[in-house]
This record gives C-alpha cells, sequence and structure tokens, in this order.
C-alpha cells in the first residue's frame, strides 16, 4: 500500500507540483511484548523497573517519486509508544520511544496510570500499543494491536519532599507541605518548608515523591531559581554553617519557582533571667539550662533570622533581617511566631528543648537537671590547604572508633598559606589548626595554620578525643598484590615532584583480593582507592579490568590521585641477529622480548676465530641494533657498529639488549 507523505523531512527535493508528489511504501504495524501483565507499584520499591516494552517491526520502506527513489533513511519508521485506560485510546499518554525496546520504573509508570485516571490502590486496565508512523505528524500510522495490564498504583504523598545530596544518593532532610485541616492532601502542592541543619555552601537536590527532582536554574546568579530540567544547577546553601528554616515553592501555579533560606544564627530564652540557645546540628535541635528562682516562670524563645533569596543571593551583607518567635501549645507542640509563652511550673535547673525535624510536628520538652550534649565525633576530617588546595579532596577517614583516631596519606609540594584540619565537607568554618608541622595540640579556628617545612609526603595522623596530631615522613613506597604476588616492589618518586611515586608494572592476570600501595614497609598503612582517588585504607581493583600488559602505576600524593598509564612504545617485538660464522641468507636467529624493550636470546658459535655479528629489528634489514663503544652501551641506526666475541669464540651466548638503557651484554655459557 502506498501512503502519500507530507510530514517527511526530505530536505533535498521540492514538491512544486502534483507529480513531483513522492510516496512511501512498505509500512507495517509492529508487534508488541510486554515483560508482565498484573504489576503492583509501591513507592518503596519508586526507582526499580516496573514494565519493559518490546516490539518487531518488519518494515522495508521505499520512497517513490518524479525526483527521487531509493531506500527510506534510517530515521524512518518513527515508533511512540501509546497507554490508555481504555481500548480505543481515546484519552492515551504517548511518547515517542526508541527503536525496539522501552522500559518505565515503578515511579514513572505510576505517574502515568494516575495521570490517566486510574486510582490509587485500586487495579486498572491499562492498554499498551505502539505506535509506528513514517513522521510526527502521520495520520495514516499503524498501530501493533494492544496489549493489556492491570496495574495498581500507589497514592503519591505530596505533604513532604527530600532534600538528596549533591549526588542524589542519600537523603539529608526531609521538607513539609502544609497541611491545614489535616486530610493528608497539601493546602498547596509544591510549597514545602522545613528546618535545616546545614553546612556552609551545602550542596543539595529537592525530589518530590513523585519523582519529580528539583535543581536552582543552570546559569550564574540563579542560584535561588528552581528548575526541574535536565541542565539545572543543585541548590547551595549560603557561606554560614546552621540552622536554616528552608522554604521551596515549586507549586504549579508559581510563576516563578523559586526557594529561601533563613539563617537562624541564635535563639535567646528569655524571662526572669536570659539565656542563650545552643544548635545541636546533629540532631537539629535548639537547647539550653535555666535555672528559675520562683514557680511558674514564664518565657518568651526569639532571635532575628538572616533570609537570603533571589534577591539577596548568598551575599551576607543583603540577607534580610527577619525576626523568629516560638510559642507553645498543647501536647508539647511548638508554633513559630505564635502560641503561648513557655512556663516552667516549678523552681529549679531544667534542660529546656526545641526539636525542629518535622515542620508539620514541631515540639518542646522541658526536663528537669542540667543535660550535657557532647558533639559527636565526624565520620571524616579534611585537610585544607596543603598544596593551596581548599576543596576537600584530602580525606582522612576514622581509623579507630574506639579511639577516635583519623589517619590520612598525602603529600606536599608546596604549602603558602598553611594548612588546617576541617570536621566536614564543605564546611570552612569549623576547623583546626595548630602550631608544628611534626605535631601538637589542635587549636580550633582558621587563625592558627600549621606550616609545612620540608615537600614531601606524609603520614597525618588526628587524636580527636585529645585533640592532638601528628605527622611522619613518608621514606618507602611499594605496590603488593598485583597478579597476586604479595612481596613488596618499590615505587619511585618523580623527579620534578617529591610527592608522585611511579612504577613500571607487568599485568598478567587479575588480582583476586585487590592490591595496595604500602607506606614505610609497614603493612598497617597502606592506601588503594576507586575511579582514580586515592583513598586510606583501601584495596584497589582497577588491575581487574585491564588488558595484561605493561603499565605505568602513578599514585601522585599531592592531587590525591592515582592511575594505571598503559607503556605504549615503539619498541620492536622482537630482535634479529644476522651473520653469526658469517653465514647469511635466512639464518636470522630472533631475540624475543623478555620485556618491553628488553631483549634476550641464545646464539651458537662454532668458529674459534672472532666473530662479528649484526642486529636488526626486523628481517629485512632495516633498523639496525648495535654497539657505539666499548662500554657496554649501545645505539640504533646507521651509527652502530657490529657485535663482536673475542677469540676463541666458539660455543653458546646469552646476548640480552636493552633498548631502554641502551646496553648491551653478552654471556658464555658455562
Amino acid at each position: 500500500m502506498a501512503l502519500a507523505v507530507a510530514a517527511v523531512s526530505l530536505s533535498a527535493v521540492g514538491c512544486d507540483s502534483d507529480a513531483d508528489k513522492m510516496y512511501v511504501d512498505g509500512l507495517e504495524k509492529s508487534t508488541l511484548l510486554t515483560s508482565g501483565s498484573e504489576i503492583v507499584l509501591e513507592n518503596d520499591n519508586a526507582s526499580l523497573p516496573a514494565v519493559t516494552f518490546v516490539w518487531t517491526n518488519e518494515s522495508k520502506l521505499k520512497i517513490y517519486g518524479t525526483s527521487v527513489a531509493g531506500i527510506a533513511d534510517k530515521s524512518m519508521p518513527v515508533y511512540s509508544l501509546q497507554l490508555s485506560l481504555t481500548d480505543d485510546f481515546a484519552n492515551a499518554h504517548s511518547q515517542s520511544v526508541d527503536n525496539g525496546v522501552a522500559s518505565f520504573t515503578v515511579q514513572e509508570l505510576n505517574t502515568i496510570v494516575l495521570g490517566l485516571g486510574a486510582k490509587p490502590f485500586e487495579k486498572t486496565d491499562v492498554y499498551a500499543r505502539i505506535n509506528t508512523s513514517l513522521g510526527t505528524n502521520d495520520v495514516d500510522s499503524k498501530p501493533s494491536e494492544a496489549q493489556k495490564l492491570v496495574v495498581t498504583c500507589y497514592k503519591v504523598d505530596y505533604t513532604s519532599a527530600r532534600m538528596l545530596d549533591k549526588d542524589k544518593a542519600e537523603v539529608v532532610a526531609y521538607l513539609y507541605s502544609a497541611d491545614s485541616d489535616g486530610d493528608g492532601e497539601p493546602d498547596v502542592r509544591g510549597q514545602y518548608r522545613g528546618f535545616v541543619s546545614a553546612q556552609a555552601w551545602g550542596n543539595f537536590w529537592l525530589r518530590e515523591n513523585d519523582g519529580t527532582v528539583w535543581g536552582n536554574v543552570g546559569k550564574d546568579a540563579s542560584e535561588f531559581l528552581a528548575s526541574k530540567d535536565a541542565d539545572s544547577w543543585n541548590f547551595w546553601f549560603p557561606g554560614i554553617s546552621g540552622c536554616y528554616l528552608t522554604e521551596i515553592d515549586v507549586a504549579e501555579d508559581t510563576e516563578t519557582k523559586q526557594w529561601a533560606a533563613t539563617l537562624i544564627p541564635s535563639l535567646t530564652l528569655s524571662g526572669d533571667t536570659s539565656v542563650e540557645m545552643n544548635f545541636v546540628r546533629n540532631e537539629n535541635r535548639w537547647m539550653c539550662v535555666v535555672t528559675t528562682k520562683a514557680d511558674n516562670q514564664s518565657f518568651a524563645i526569639s532571635g532575628t533570622g538572616k533570609r537570603y533569596d533571589k534577591d539577596s543571593r548568598t551575599d551576607d551583607a543583603a540577607a534580610t533581617d527577619v525576626p523568629i518567635t516560638f510559642g507553645t501549645a498543647a501536647d508539647n507542640k511548638l508554633v513559630m511566631n505564635g502560641g503561648n509563652s513557655l512556663t516552667i511550673t516549678k523552681a529549679g535547673t531544667y534542660t529546656v528543648s526545641l526539636l525542629l525535624a518535622d515542620f508539620n510536628d514541631l515540639k518542646y520538652h522541658i526536663v528537669e537537671g542540667e543535660e550535657e550534649v557532647e558533639a559527636p565525633a565526624p565520620n571524616s576530617l579534611f585537610v585544607l590547604g596543603i598544596n593551596d588546595n581548599w576543596d576537600f579532596i584530602y580525606e582522612m577517614p576514622k581509623t579507630d572508633d574506639a579511639n577516635e583516631v583519623y589517619t590520612g596519606v598525602f603529600g606536599s609540594d608546596s604549602c603558602p598559606w598553611g594548612y588546617y584540619f576541617a570536621i566536614e565537607e564543605g564546611n570552612y568554618s569549623d576547623v583546626y589548626g595548630g602550631r608544628e608541622h611534626s605535631g601538637g595540640t589542635l587549636i580550633a579556628g582558621a587563625d592558627d595554620k600549621i606550616q609545612i617545612t620540608t615537600p614531601g609526603v606524609y603520614v597525618w595522623k588526628v587524636d580527636w578525643i585529645n585533640k592532638t596530631y601528628e605527622t611522619t615522613p613518608v621514606t618507602s613506597v611499594s605496590y603488593s598484590g598485583l597478579n597476586d604476588d604479595w612481596s613488596l616492589q618499590p615505587m619511585t618518586a618523580d623527579a620534578s615532584s617529591p610527592s608522585k611515586y611511579t612504577a613500571t608494572v607487568t599485568i598478567t592476570k587479575a588480582s583476586e583480593w585487590g592490591a595496595k600501595v604500602i607506606i614505610n614497609e609497614v603493612w598497617d598503612i597502606f592506601v588503594g582507592g576507586s575511579d582514580g582517588k586515592i583513598e586510606y585504607g583501601k584495596s584497589f581493583t582497577d588491575d581487574q579490568s585491564l588488558a595484561p600488559g605493561d603499565y605505568t602505576l602513578t599514585f601522585d600524593f599531592a592531587k590525591g590521585t592515582y592511575s594505571f598509564q598503559s607503556v605504549t612504545s615503539d619498541y620492536p617485538d622482537a630482535l634479529y641477529a644476522i651473520g653469526i660464522d658469517a653465514v647469511f641468507g635466512d639464518s636470522w636467529v630472533t631475540l624475543p622480548a623478555t620485556q618491553t624493550g628488553v631483549y634476550s636470546g641464545t646464539i651458537t658459535i662454532t668458529n674459534d676465530s672472532a666473530t662479528e655479528f649484526e642486529v636488526y629489528e626486523d628481517k629485512e634489514y632495516g633498523t639496525k641494533v648495535g654497539p657505539v663503544d666499548s662500554d657496554g652501551n649501545i645505539t640504533t641506526g646507521d651509527s652502530a657498529w657490529k657485535f663482536w666475541v673475542t677469540s676463541p669464540a666458539s660455543g653458546t651466548y646469552t646476548l640480552t639488549i636493552n633498548l631502554v638503557n641502551n646496553t648491551w651484554s653478552i654471556t658464555k655459557a658455562e
């Protein structure tokens, strides 16, 4: 059947009259298969695959016309997958798909089916078909036979959203929508708020429970404008760590999607006495200890926030002052900017806490006595400032949980401003310095940076309980474990950088347990890593994905990176000797490569008189290899001499030629 086509793009041909019209013949409908027929969708499995559609098409398209003829290009036919709750597809979700297969996650399928009108938690018939056409506007498209699925959707909870880390891997906090009547539906879908314990310049994304991910508009000066486009950037907080009231408005009716962050630098509990409250970051809690001298004392809780938004951006001076108050309500509920005074009914000493983790369920606690809160030890420490690098690449993991000790191995080629230790990535505020590079007592704050006196590689160690640190110079670096060989193989310091160590390694097989780089020949002090990043106390398994061959292994402790670089060279696979016993023709003796650029083989001389012979890189008398003096040095090219053996020469010899070092030797067998 021939189809008249107006939508197909053939830019080289114009159609000015009926005689110039083109026709496409051979379009066939597709055959659709699915990976399942009854599907129960669950929110806990939102990112997992839900269904896969596979189709085949036997169309062999040809184009006919007065101006052109031939086979249609690979852009035809085009396919769209259609989903509908009715088999007539009167109301259908349609999307373009690649040739042959299309898959949907649980979350994607749930969003589509609910959008078509399905009710949550009820079995719903869903019809699917592949539409095959010659273009997006082709009215004579060919739909496949419909496949029926039975889908049970889950209800999407729009009363909260997740804040994800910069890699979109971990949930770092939750934001909540206002739900005034408590019916489980937000007052405005897409408006979220919450108190967040944030670090300075901390990065995050917002993921709604329907799977939509928001960041900021991907261009400069737009850090408080929100976007869900593929080119969006992650959000980031201003440059001060602390408690932020975080408000994000991405509601459908909001013309300018945006967010704001209000820093609460301090809160005061004031009544017959005034007490500054402390923010416990790891618990998202404000607390203080207060002593009352009389019964039924009332207190106000207040502070002044600094609001950052699209107008101020992250400029501290431009942030707007905002009054912040907290009051109380029944059942220990806490109310922002409202409520009653906090009342302590009986004189005494109490710990007052404001619990801010769930914005829709803010709480306060009053506990008799003084509660001591000790901040937990950080998960890792970071060395900032060595090599004038301030990007948190030098991470020190906790290597002794019981004693809270951190260890790392880093190199310093320079340290013009000194260095200090930071307690978390991205936080330039909570840092510790010291006096001497070799070790000493940690000093809180950035004023006392530690100076490095001698460039090189060091083992850094921090005792968090006693707040001390020490550094040990690295005098030996070795690798071990490649090819399952656990002997220590030395690495050499680079002449241009005392922090870079290299070794030429030959991979013959994948190591079963990975490999390590051992420091100072102490097996308990080692580094490895993954994806080219050095990590303390880890093995590396890159060799398992490498082809057998020679590689340069480099550990750059100044950059915190490592690499395998294939040794590519112009060295021949073998060398060839000719003229032994003055015999030429095809009497070549092969000297095979024993490693890259090094060759060794056996030659036999039957004549007692002094013998000369020549060596070439091939059997075509191409590039000549030979001595350049009488001291065991060689060269290549026309200036190369012949090799020789002095009288009496008869015997069997091992000839070794090293093109890497340009040396040679010949040894007579015993």
